[in-house]
């Protein structure tokens, strides 16, 4: 039998050299990437004036997927069971907004179910959203649920690393044997136990959220992968773009015919200055000024001006444009969300068409995430309870509707619906309404339904 301290060994390799690729992704979400394509000849031609120029692509490519992904409601049997309110009380709300984001682009997302029997609330049960850069699983390759779970970080009060090694049958917490200097520093090994508890669930309490997961990748992948080279290459032509509109896009004069002034080069203490052999070093003078009051002219008849054309920077405008339709179609986002503007629907049917992709992207993200909330509710009812009940194995995760609807058509399409007979909980689950919402129009329906044979048996009796 593997112990906890090797297996926690094993999950800080996985974690240290996760550390690199996470980091990366994390710069280019917040637009910190460093520049891409640009050669030594340019970085010098620039100096400081000009080191990147990011386009955070990134950002709209993760978020507008993340927010179609909205947990509204469980379903547990004929009600929740309580889920609702367990998930509120856990800050879920918001909590599972992050693990999306995680997801998608860190490729996994990682949540733990904990229970703290020293809590004075009437809820001890909480569910947690965690870091990938200190959470890891491992999964079985038969099942594929996860057979042992580590979370580690580093403690700054106590200035040691501590870590949570969970088996299905034990949860041995750890901590380093010395102090450690920072998060950076926290070893693989010289770790030692402070205490090993019973895991009452018999399940791995941390359940892996994976974004794009393959047979032979079941933690998934970044949801930008395919991206970031297309970023990079956006944000080169921007750069070029700026850069020639500072150097070219103002008109270069000449003239022929004039005398060359030198006049020689001083410090700032006024000396001038000389070179290796004792000349004094030389410098041309501009005989001419920009300022407008100043005449430009030349004593030799001969002399001649003129002034070369003003670069275009059309052809940047083009590269650009290429590469957001490529950014679009890598993405499924939407054309007009990158900018590109005479690609903007002009109706709302154009916008739904625009939107296929990205709708059908996130329902297929709802239903891998959907069984792992399922899996994250189940273990927080059974730590609530104290017993699994049959229903917990039958959850189901109702979502936000991922599709952008416009408000007269839904209501049409409801009230054809209730003309062919269907039933109201159906046509409100159509409308995108949460379990909850559901619920109460319900009760309120019967309330009315109550209330009317309330008043008809009264006048009946009058």
């Amino acid at each position: 039998m593997v112990s906890a301290t090797d297996l926690l060994a094993r999950a800080a390799k996985t974690l240290d050299e996760r550390g690199g690729v996470l980091d990366n992704l994390a710069a280019y979400y917040a637009g910190k990437q460093g520049a891409a394509f640009l050669s030594p000849k340019a970085k010098e031609a620039i100096g400081n004036r000009l080191s990147v120029l990011p386009v955070n692509l990134t950002r709209v490519a993760v978020d507008v997927l993340a927010e179609r992904l909205a947990v509204q409601g469980f379903a547990v049997g004929e009600g929740d069971a309580g889920a609702w309110a367990l998930w509120r009380a856990s800050g879920m709300v918001n909590g599972s907004a992050q693990s999306h984001l995680d997801s998608l682009l860190l490729g996994c997302g990682y949540v733990s179910v904990w229970t703290d029997p020293r809590a004075v609330h009437t809820l001890s049960v909480r569910i947690r959203q965690e870091s990938p850069r200190n959470c890891t699983v491992t999964l079985d390759p038969t099942t594929g649920e996860p057979i042992n779970g580590v979370r580690r970080w580093y403690d700054r009060d106590a200035k040691r690393g501590r870590a949570v090694v969970f088996e299905p049958d034990r949860v041995t917490r750890m901590r380093t044997a010395s102090e450690v200097v920072d998060a950076a520093a926290l070893p693989a090994d010289g770790w030692e136990v402070v205490e090993v508890l019973p895991n009452a669930l018999r399940e791995v309490p941390i359940t892996p959220l994976p974004n794009r997961p393959r047979s032979d990748m079941p933690l998934g992948e970044s949801e930008v992968t395919d991206v970031l080279p297309l970023v990079d290459a956006v944000s080169k032509l921007c750069q070029d773009l700026v850069v020639v509109s500072e150097a070219h896009s103002r008109p270069r004069r000449w003239a022929t015919g004039l005398e060359v002034v030198e006049e020689p080069v001083r410090g700032d203490d006024g000396q001038v200055l000389v070179d290796a052999d004792g000349d004094p070093i030389m410098t041309a003078v501009n005989p001419f000024t920009e300022s407008p009051e100043r005449v430009w002219q030349a004593e030799n008849p001969e002399a001649k001006f003129g002034e070369f054309p003003a670069s275009g920077l059309s052809h940047f405008v083009e590269g650009v444009g290429l590469l957001l339709r490529q950014i679009a179609a890598v993405s499924a986002v939407p054309p007009a969300v990158l900018g590109l503007s005479q690609d903007a629907p002009a109706s709302a049917e154009a916008l739904r068409a625009s939107e296929v992709g990205l709708v059908a992207r996130a329902r297929q993200r709802q239903q891998v995430l959907g069984e792992a909330w399922a899996r994250v509710m189940r273990h927080a009812l059974i730590a609530r309870d104290g017993v699994e009940r049959p229903e917990f194995r039958e959850i189901t995760v109702s979502w936000a509707d991922a599709e952008t609807r416009s408000e007269i058509v839904a209501a049409d399409r409801a009230s054809k619906l209730d003309a062919l007979g269907v039933p109201l909980a159906i046509i409100l689950d159509d409308l995108g309404w949460d379990p909850q919402r559901i619920k109460a129009a319900m009760d309120a329906r019967r309330a009315e339904a109550l209330d009317a044979l309330g008043a008809d048996i009264a006048e009946v009796i009058r």
